[in-house]
């Protein structure tokens, strides 16, 4: 598991460095800002034991590119349908996918006796509030609204990813807050 993270840090430091490198992040203030769905994630050089494998039979909790991706659909989802638009962008950072042993160890998570279909998470997020909203509605009960970027950073969050039993969606966000 620790190699996994290790991985997964340099993949992601990799991507900041190449969108840094690439000025990916500078835009003229005219330019509009939306939010773009979440693309699935490409597959580190990791083997499938460390992982787990995609397939029918297989849990979420298994495959952690997965899990991470599908988190990011359902936050995307949940921050739309909570602040429709007075938000006019969004970015989502997955911070921490719980493991089986993780759930163990935290007694809320073993209360809640998640079982293989059922992750626990940490993200953090940012939000750009649309011009005419007041941006302290993004910044209750964390996160401060940084006035030269326009945007509101460093949110923090905590949920459990669920399979969406009425079949609109395939994954859906239950327990959603700041604490177990």
């Amino acid at each position: 598991m620790k190699k996994l993270l290790k991985i997964v840090s340099l993949v992601m430091i990799v991507c900041i460095a190449v969108c840094a490198l690439s000025g990916c992040g500078s835009k003229t203030e005219d330019e509009e800002e939306v939010s773009t769905p979440v693309a699935a994630p490409e597959a580190a050089p990791i083997s499938d034991e460390e992982i787990g494998t995609a397939g029918s039979n297989i849990p979420l909790k298994d495959n952690y590119y997965e899990a991470e991706y599908q988190i990011k659909v359902a936050m995307e989802k949940l921050l739309s349908e909570v602040y429709g638009s007075q938000m006019l962008a969004n970015t989502v950072n997955v911070d921490k996918i719980y493991t089986t042993e993780d759930e163990e160890e935290v007694p809320a998570l073993k209360e809640m006796n998640l079982g293989p279909d059922k992750i626990a998470f940490e993200v953090s997020y940012e939000i750009r509030p649309a011009a005419d909203v007041d941006p302290i509605i993004f910044t209750v009960p964390d996160g401060y609204y940084d006035e030269e970027s326009s945007w509101v950073k460093d949110c923090h969050r905590l949920g459990i990813l669920v399979p969406d039993e009425e079949g609109e969606e395939d994954y859906k966000i239950i327990n959603y807050g700041t604490g177990w």
